[in-house]
């Protein structure tokens, strides 16, 4: 390695070691200040001496004067208290000030003290270079990792090159033997000829359909490898705001201790950097805003410190960061007070307003309930700047408080990645819209009986509670819309309440790569970017969180739904689904049911037989593995019955196996579904094509 490579590679190290070493001291004289020690005070200086002590090491090694010098004079001033049992505030504080100095001079030195780059000690780490805004670093066993995914597809490849050789060849056999056809007299060999080609290319789809599964197992694997390389722990965003914290609370003259947990909870590394300003803000507004002095906590009985509690929890395919104080709680009336005289209310109106119509004020720009404006508030942009940047990661954030003494919470939901997101397809009037499914409850098929007037407005129940029914076309097109008799529907859920938006048809879901609009386009409430599918078709995509706060808060502004306008009801396709596994019956008939049709579940083969000899049914999903008649034997029994033999079956099993796939069809099965490889699509597709002419019908009445 040459020289100027080599002082590259110590700048990096020492980028990083220094870094890592401010951390640890700020955390150590934390903990020391706020007396939340785990060791004797004597250790606990002895611990913050050693580190300060490494930083002067490394200096001295990449041959920085400055940072070694203020880690020697920061040195001197800890060497005084070295076996103390206890330590003064004001020396603490004084410490603080030599920290401060410390972590100047490592930044003016191209040490770079606050680059957010994950330098956490990993063993095995893969040399790729110095850590820099654009790099990852990985491990070892993660990039072999990589290397066996890519070893698989390359295998896969060249088997699937090996079968498309051997369709050429059958490819040119069949035009030659077209040929002698021609020419011969003969019936026999022909007909042997072309009984030997059909059992070629039957081994040749076979074996094409086992790749397709086995390729798509390697990309899935691929992909979620790679996605792994983006994602990291929120642990080092949520320990940057310790000392934030701590200079904050002293600023306002309160006393606050920042409570974390969740901190290993991994996200995009790109989400994690966006969510420091608004967490930042949160946490200000909740020293500020949230939490008392001292002497107010006294006299409410509460310790004198407050508590701000930092946490991080994964749910799915997003993770829910929640920030709560100990505070009073928010006191809806005082916000009320303000908006009336900020004129974003009339008196009349602020009366009736509701806690989440009053929640919702304080996001908007400009509204604060401060009179005076300090370095800390004041100027009513910070929660504004929050829900800016929070809708730019497509999260949410809500507030949740009353004057209960119990505090305010925030709660904020991301997703886990922004490389794609999962999202059913809805046909709402003549536009195509895409929902992100993370932020779905449920899916219902609401009927025109089901809908009431609540206040007014149109609602259906759900599990006792009223959710407000709202067609997607009228809240984003903001004109009244005719519907069928029965809506596929969406239901959302926020603290505010319960919100059922409906469309025409589910036309499927997909994993869409997500493009917000450009600068130069007019606002698009209620949407977070555009996505394009592969037919090269371009639908909008909903933002969520945006399209319930419209709905909750915009009162009578959204037209209605004129349900049942359509008087012509065909009978809708009836699907029986016969699976011994309740969650797997229940997943398939709710698909089933939102796309119109009438479904029947059974737990096994039996029961499904007897059901079928009762009453029949237009189609019949079945798990193979079931108690008594698996699905082989049912699938047999029907194709061997006069009645039924034309039932069309579809097989969803958990045997992925080639040979498994080839029994089922054998045994008589239409279609063939591997639970692994399962997308409602698929299902939907499937039973689409079989049903044919009896979902057409019902579908001319939607």
């Amino acid at each position: 390695m040459d020289e100027e490579a080599l002082a590259r590679e110590l700048a990096a190290t020492y980028s990083a070691e220094s870094k890592e070493r401010l951390e640890a001291l700020t955390r150590l004289l934390l903990d020391l200040e706020q007396s939340r020690l785990t060791v004797p005070v004597a250790t606990q200086i002895e611990l913050i001496y050693r580190e300060v002590h490494s930083v002067k090491g490394a200096a001295r090694a990449v041959g920085v004067i400055t940072t070694e010098a203020a880690a020697h004079v920061f040195e001197d001033q800890l060497a005084v208290s070295r076996g103390a049992t206890s330590v003064s505030p004001a020396t603490v504080a004084a410490w603080f000030e030599s920290l401060d100095r410390l972590r100047a001079t490592i930044a003016g030195d191209g040490g770079d003290a606050t680059a957010d780059a994950d330098v956490h000690a990993d063993p095995e780490i893969a040399s790729i270079g110095p850590p820099t805004a654009g790099s990852v670093r990985i491990t070892t066993q993660r990039l072999d990792g990589l290397m066996e995914d890519l070893g698989s597809l390359i295998v896969a490849e060249q088997a699937r090159d090996e079968v498309l050789t051997g369709l050429s060849k059958l490819s040119r056999d069949l035009t030659m033997a077209a040929r002698v056809d021609h020419h011969a007299g003969s019936v026999a060999a022909p007909q042997r000829e072309r009984i030997d080609f059909h059992e070629r290319l039957q081994v040749s789809v076979r074996a094409l359909a086992g790749l397709r599964i086995e390729t798509h197992r390697h990309i899935q694997a691929l992909d979620d490898d790679v996605r792994g390389l983006r994602m990291m722990p929120i642990r080092p965003l949520f320990l940057s705001f310790e000392r934030m914290v701590r200079d904050v609370a002293l600023q306002a003259g309160k006393q606050v201790i920042l409570d974390v947990t969740g901190e290993e909870t991994e996200l995009d590394r790109a989400i994690v950097g966006d969510l420091q300003d608004p967490l930042m803000h949160l946490l200000r507004n909740a020293i500020d805003h949230g939490v008392e002095t001292p002497e107010q906590r006294a006299a409410a009985g509460k310790p004198a410190s407050a508590t701000v509690q930092l946490a991080a929890t994964a749910k799915g395919s997003q993770v829910v960061i929640t920030l709560q104080d100990d505070g009073p709680g928010i006191d809806h009336a005082g916000i009320a007070r303000r908006a009336v005289q900020l004129r974003l209310l009339s008196p009349e109106d602020a009366e009736r307003a509701s806690a989440a119509e009053l929640n919702e004020l304080l996001f908007k720009s400009g509204f604060s309930t401060k009179d005076a404006v300090s370095e800390i508030s004041g100027r009513g942009l910070g929660l504004a700047i929050v829900r800016q940047g929070i809708d730019r990661l497509r999260g949410s954030v809500l507030v949740d408080g009353a004057a209960s003494g119990h505090g305010t919470r925030f709660t904020i939901t991301v997703p886990l990645t922004l490389a794609t997101t999962r999202c059913f397809l809805l046909a709402a009037g003549s536009v195509t819209y895409a929902i992100p499914i993370r932020s779905i409850t449920r899916i219902v098929a609401v009927e025109r009986a089901a809908v009431r007037s609540v206040e007014g407005r149109p609602a259906i129940e759900i599990d006792g509670r009223a959710a407000g029914f709202f067609h997607l076309a009228a809240v984003l097109g903001r004109c009244e819309v005719e519907g069928a008799d029965r809506l596929p529907t969406f239901v959302f859920e926020s603290p505010s309440g319960l919100v059922a938006v409906a469309g025409d048809q589910i036309r499927g879901e997909l994993d869409l790569v997500v493009k917000a609009f450009p600068p130069f386009f007019p606002p698009t409430p209620n949407l977070a970017g555009a996505a394009t599918l592969g037919s090269g078709e371009v639908v909008l995509v909903v933002d969520p969180g945006e399209l319930v706060r419209s709905a909750l808060l915009a009162k009578g502004e959204i037209p209605g739904v004129r349900l049942g306008a359509r008087t012509v009801v065909a009978a809708r396709p009836r699907v029986l689904v016969a699976d011994d596994s309740l969650t797997t019956r229940t997943l398939e008939r709710s698909i089933l049911q939102s796309a119109g049709y009438d479904v029947t579940v059974v737990p096994d083969g039996l029961e499904a037989w007897s059901v079928l000899q009762a009453q029949g049914s237009d189609l019949l999903v079945s798990d193979i593995e079931m108690p008594g008649i698996d699905g082989i034997e049912l699938t047999e029994r029907i194709r061997g019955d006069a009645k039924l033999k034309s039932l069309p079956v579809v097989l969803v099993s958990a045997l992925a196996a080639p040979e498994e796939r080839l029994r089922g069809l054998e045994a008589g099965a239409d279609a063939y579904i591997v639970k692994g490889d399962f997308r409602q699509t698929d299902l939907l597709v499937t039973v689409e094509r079989l049903v044919g002419a009896q979902l057409d019908a019902w579908s001319a009445t939607l």
